[in-house]
């Protein structure tokens, strides 16, 4: 349909030869209510759609390009590598699909449902129709594709029996003649073929039909060979007359980073993780690494943040090779406009900018990020983690973040205090305390939550804490130790 923009208001019908005979390959997907399927023969195809309502349709009959179909799905497996880098034609002949390993990819996109709608998305704005389902082997993602009703469907973990059992038994992918044996005593579904007896299935109709079976079912493993992964995008200058002077060197960047750009422009993708090579005249090398947040489009941004990285890693003088590498590319998809911001939107929008910068110029071992522990003892509930170890996932709105509810979070003080900070009571018996040489009045205290860390530590901690307001405006997070009676002071809410 891109190549001929002509057919795309008409059904389309392609054909071919298969065992001496012409047959349908592909339709369109309009045309299977007609009774028009792949596999057809072809004369029994057009007798279908000269009948009935099918004599209105304006059908287009094109001979099937084998060889330029495999090769412009090869080209997709290597487009759609940005979702998975395991991504392979599906295993029959002729291939008719594609698959990608999605293990270990899921959470970047949010969750199975989004990855799936973002692919289908993808291949739409490509101008191309697509059916996807997500299962947890390759038969039953491939019979449910196929033979289910949707445009994507996801098979939970463990139902693949309820998936295939409504589908017929060509979803299985079995040959002719075996087939024709199921049809020959009416069993039309997959439920029916699992009710007869497995041990008579090979001797009735071949060992192939129990093989697919306990494939799709996941009781036999099966493999598919993944196409080569795309190679990475660059573009290099190397020259004798050595390169000197900072004026150069950014202009070199910026003209280097415009060419990686403009080649994955054409693929709709942005730069996520970039490194680029400095080689001087005595072979000393330099390189500075981005690992950007979300993917950068714009060349005026990335040089901003190499200006900030060449603080740490200055760039010698006579430099004669300068190689950039974009060795993770990435993509954003546009979203409706709305009157207010979604908060994964502001996240992105306002957060990483700005942490990019701070990594740049110090360094990512540098900046940390709390990281929620469970431990009931308030100062040892958090730790401080490394941004590179820990990295901070933008997309994951305030719902899913893991941080307690609105009305539980407010029992907490906005600053929690390092170490507790003693408190002192007057000797007068009156409701006065002294904290850092200040005497406090309380005018209000909520009534107390105790905390106790539990036999199993080496020191027991048995706490009663209290939100109390004083006589100066302060609104304090205080406890008193069950143990030896003393107050302290734990954070400030503010």
């Amino acid at each position: 349909m891109n190549e001929r923009p002509e057919l795309e208001r008409s059904a389309v019908l392609l054909f071919g030869e298969r065992r001496q005979r012409l047959v349908v390959i592909a339709c369109s997907l309009g045309l299977n209510r007609y009774g028009v399927h792949a596999g057809l023969p072809l004369a029994e195809a057009k007798a279908l759609l000269g009948a009935g309502d099918g004599r209105r349709l304006k059908v287009v009959s094109l001979e099937h390009d084998a060889e330029g179909d495999l090769a412009r799905l090869k080209s997709l497996a290597q487009f759609l590598q940005v979702f998975s880098p395991l991504v392979g034609l599906m295993p029959v002949e002729p291939p008719d699909g594609l698959l990608l390993d999605i293990s270990g990819c899921v959470h970047l996109y949010g969750g199975e449902e989004a990855l799936c709608r973002a692919v289908l998305k993808e291949l739409s704005e490509r101008r191309l129709s697509a059916v996807a389902c997500i299962a947890e082997t390759l038969g039953t993602a491939w019979a449910v594709s196929r033979y289910g009703s949707g445009r994507h469907t996801i098979v939970p973990t463990g139902r693949a029996a309820v998936g295939l059992g409504p589908l017929h038994p060509a979803a299985l992918r079995l040959p002719p003649a075996c087939l024709d044996k199921l049809a020959a005593l009416e069993v039309n579904t997959i439920t029916r073929l699992r009710s007869l007896p497995r041990e008579s299935l090979p001797s009735r109709f071949g060992p192939e039909l129990l093989r697919r079976l306990d494939q799709a079912l996941g009781c036999v493993s099966e493999s598919f060979t993944t196409e080569r992964l795309a190679e990475p995008v660059s573009a290099t200058w190397a020259s004798e007359e050595a390169l000197n002077g900072l004026t150069y060197l950014e202009n070199l960047w910026e003209k280097l980073l415009s060419e990686v750009l403009a080649k994955l422009a054409q693929q709709r993708l942005g730069i996520r993780e970039l490194e680029i090579l400095h080689v001087t005249e005595n072979k000393r090398q330099v390189r500075l690494e981005l690992r950007l947040h979300r993917p950068a489009f714009e060349t005026r941004y990335l040089l901003d943040l190499l200006d900030l990285q060449r603080e740490r890693h200055p760039i010698p003088e006579g430099v004669v090779l300068v190689r950039v590498l974009v060795t993770a590319p990435g993509r954003t998809y546009p979203r409706q406009i709305t009157l207010f911001d979604e908060p994964e939107d502001r996240a992105q929008r306002l957060l990483a900018p700005w942490l990019d910068r701070l990594i740049s110029r110090l360094g990512s071992e540098a900046v940390g990020r709390p990281v929620l522990v469970s431990d009931p003892q308030p100062e040892l509930s958090y730790e401080l983690r490394s941004i590179e170890d820990c990295p901070l996932d933008l997309r994951i709105g305030p719902a899913d973040s893991g941080l307690p509810e609105r009305g539980a979070a407010r029992c907490r003080p906005l600053r929690l205090l390092a170490r507790p900070e003693r408190l002192r009571q007057k000797a007068d018996g009156t409701r006065r305390l002294l904290w850092k040489g200040q005497e406090l009045g309380i005018t209000n205290a909520s009534s107390a939550e105790r905390i106790e860390t539990g036999w199993q530590r080496t020191e027991d901690v048995q706490r009663d804490y209290y939100r109390v307001s004083t006589d100066r405006g302060q609104f304090l997070w205080i406890f008193r130790c069950l143990t030896t009676g003393d107050w302290f002071v734990h954070g400030l809410f503010d």
